[in-house]
């Protein structure tokens, strides 16, 4: 896997190739399926111009896409993840998590750690400012891409093939999570690193805690059911 993304494109084809390697009850494999999807999905709003800035956007999505994928390079390579990655990584393999809690340890993982990252470096690269009005409603406008798709998102996670798990508790996981509710979050959580750009140690501890924080739920998501 090449240091670094040059672009979306690159990312998708990235994202197809790992979905050939892992088997299909993989744990990563249940998320690299939903983020496959959302990401062709942006890929396609960008070149019909859904967007006010699409070069940002596209460099945000792949900055974005590159942090998962670095997280994949790394396990591949035998070197630990990201202590963010690490509880899904570390439990792809339990075939008695059902593939949703796979996909939404992968999706909360992603967004609520990766995503701030994602968008104060793509606003320094630019050298563009977080607190722009147009960067904020461009951020908004894949809320309604993800809105048209998650409908699907949900059908096709459910029906991977990873262990399905008690009924009740995958219908509970699916009617709580919100990708549009986490996105929000997230850009919160960028705007406190934003404004401590500036101050190396209360940056570095927000980051710890951020880590810290977004494994505990992926621990939490992907509790197995073994003795």
């Amino acid at each position: 896997m090449p240091q670094g993304l040059q672009n979306l494109s690159t990312a998708i084809a990235q994202m197809r190739r790992i979905a050939t390697m892992l088997d299909p009850d993989d744990g990563v494999a249940c998320f690299n399926r939903m983020y496959l999807q959302v990401t062709t999905a942006f890929a396609n709003s960008l070149a019909s111009g859904h967007f006010h800035d699409p070069h940002f956007m596209e460099t945000l999505g792949t900055n974005f896409a590159d942090l998962y994928l670095k997280a994949v390079e790394a396990d591949q390579e035998g070197r630990p993840v990201h202590p963010s990655w690490a509880p899904l990584f570390d439990a792809r393999h339990d075939a008695t998590i059902p593939a949703i809690r796979f996909a939404m340890a992968g999706m909360i993982t992603h967004i609520n750690h990766d995503l701030p990252l994602a968008l104060v470096t793509t606003c320094q690269k630019h050298g563009a400012n977080l607190a722009s009005a147009s960067i904020r409603a461009d951020f908004l406008r894949i809320n309604q891409v993800l809105y048209q798709l998650e409908p699907d998102i949900r059908s096709a996670v459910s029906r991977a093939p990873a262990h399905p798990g008690p009924k009740e508790a995958i219908k509970q996981v699916m009617a709580r999570w919100s990708i549009a509710g986490l996105r929000n979050i997230a850009w919160s959580t960028s705007r406190l690193l934003w404004c401590q750009r500036s101050a190396p140690t209360h940056l570095r501890l927000t980051l710890t805690i951020l880590a810290l924080a977004t494994a505990r739920a992926g621990v939490l998501l992907t509790r197995g059911t073994r003795p």
